[in-house]
């Protein structure tokens, strides 16, 4: 949230809870260098998702190369151990923990994919990156939005933001 476009973009009022949800994430991740030292190496793509009729949130999927090495996880689990309940279910043979902070009474959701981990505040992204990785009928974002793959530059600085939708 403190890059310069994110200025433009949380102007936009279905994007508040977002961006409250952003500034979580950060506090419990990216203090002791704990998100830079999961980042580095891997691949993390965040995607953003409609929620309801005005909200929007986010689906975090990070790759990880060495998937023995998921040490996120049990570093913001630990963090805040003291401070917030962790439950787990199962979805479709994947498990999903939920790991509810009581300051605030966010939740956090997320969920081992193979070698992915999906993160989210609102569960059922993390259910539907679940149900796409299982279900190959499912229409694959990057087929569904050909026009955003043609000629890709490769990322410079902090990434690159592609922004597609139906309507």
């Amino acid at each position: 949230v403190s890059q310069p476009f994110w200025q433009s973009v949380s102007a936009i009022p279905a994007l508040e809870n977002a961006e409250k949800n952003l500034l979580v994430l950060d506090s419990l991740a990216g203090k002791s260098g704990i998100l830079q030292k999961n980042l580095k190496g891997n691949q993390l793509a965040v995607s953003l998702h409609p929620t309801g009729k005005e909200e929007f949130d986010f689906l975090y999927v990070l790759a990880y190369e060495d998937p023995e090495s998921f040490s996120l996880l049990h570093d913001i689990e630990g963090k805040i151990k003291d401070s917030g309940t962790l439950t787990s279910r199962n979805y479709s043979g994947i498990e999903i923990s939920e790991l509810k902070i009581n300051s605030n009474g966010i939740t956090l959701t997320y969920a081992i994919i193979d070698n992915l981990l999906a993160v989210s505040f609102t569960s059922f992204l993390v259910e539907d990156a679940i149900r796409h990785s299982q279900n190959e009928g499912l229409s694959i974002f990057s087929e569904f939005y050909e026009e955003l793959f043609e000629d890709s530059p490769q990322a410079k600085g902090l990434g690159i933001l592609r922004i597609g939708s139906s309507g």
